[in-house]
């Protein structure tokens, strides 16, 4: 009876030995949330400070729809958070999303929000979505200096709601399933975070959850990926040209 219940929650037996889902995605590791987290989530953040945070999430949703609808070989059981997942994209499967983006009306509010960090970062790995044009400012950078420098806290709620939505990205993707007794199997009552204790639990959750997707042995990110490397030595380029 035990067993079967374990199997339909997701556990995956090994012998004798049953492992919860969230062990599944690879060992714990030590990943530095600034240095390699924070710049692969940075989009959804971007969309979440722009266009607030439900209609910003939505976009965020809305965009992983229609990657999982394309279905495209490459993101085939892929995480689709972590912008490195983008950055190897052919132009071909660019063209493609952007036309699929076109068609749900919200090409423009991609446009719109990602255009001053292409501008500053073009190896932006999204950066396909920006047809806008602006001029670098010294005015744009600190305002970017100034949004970012709140999210090197990682136990916010601001960079919370961050990475609910990254992981909520997994779920839309059917790759998580996780037991009824864990903090995550109440994932929505991480909207009173922090008021409540539940929703504490749920966050502490979150955090766990999203180290395990970046793990060193996880199966949906390729550690090896560049754009969080890229993205501070830029930000070390474009300080020194404003200087």
């Amino acid at each position: 009876m035990q067993k079967d219940y374990l199997q339909k929650s997701g556990y995956k037996k090994s012998g004798k030995v049953y492992t919860p889902p969230i062990l599944q995605l690879g060992e714990f590791t030590e990943i530095h949330w600034n240095n390699n987290i924070l710049p692969e989530l940075l989009w959804i953040g971007i969309l979440q400070n722009k266009f607030g945070f439900n209609y910003g999430s939505n976009l965020v949703s809305g965009f992983t729809k229609v990657m999982l609808d394309l279905n495209l070989e490459k993101l085939k059981n892929k995480w689709l958070a972590p912008l490195s997942v983008y950055a190897k994209l052919s132009e071909q499967e660019k063209s493609l999303i952007v036309e699929k983006v076109k068609q749900t009306g919200n090409l423009e509010y991609y446009s719109e929000a990602f255009t001053l960090l292409t501008n500053f970062y073009p190896e932006f790995p999204l950066a396909f979505l920006v047809y806008h044009d602006s001029q670098n400012s010294s005015d744009g950078l600190a305002t970017f200096k100034e949004y970012l420098s709140q999210l090197f806290d990682r136990t916010t709620t601001t960079t919370h709601l961050i990475q609910a939505v990254a992981l909520d990205i997994a779920f839309q993707g059917n790759l998580l399933k996780v037991s009824p007794h864990t903090s995550l199997a109440n994932f929505p009552a991480f909207t009173d975070y922090p008021h409540t204790e539940i929703s504490q639990k749920v966050a502490s959750g979150i955090r766990m959850a999203i180290n395990q997707f970046f793990g060193e042995n996880s199966q949906f990110y390729d550690k090896n990926e560049k754009w969080s490397e890229y993205f501070w030595n830029r930000g070390l380029q474009i300080e020194n040209c404003y200087l």
